[in-house]
């Protein structure tokens, strides 16, 4: 759901930064600044959920290396600082 998102805010961001220069020509200097606003909020969110969805996909690959209870131990305190 939050990839959904993502890509939604970057195509809202998007058009808010292309209409900007038109609506502002048209409307004046208030409504595309609104519009410059409007994109920038987008692409908060935008950069927000990446960063979100960053760290929900951080890798539990075991290091075989170790015992299986030094791996869970290892595991357990990655769950913990999340």
């Amino acid at each position: 759901m939050t990839r959904i998102f993502r890509i939604v805010f970057c195509v809202l961001a998007c058009l808010f930064v292309a209409a900007v220069i038109p609506v502002g020509a048209i409307l004046g200097l208030r409504w595309g600044i609104a519009c410059a606003a409007a994109a920038c909020v987008f692409g908060v969110l935008t950069v927000l959920l990446r960063n979100a969805q960053a760290k929900k996909e951080l890798p539990t690959v075991p290091d075989f290396m170790n015992s299986p209870e030094e791996n869970e131990k290892i595991r357990s305190e990655r769950e913990n600082d999340r």
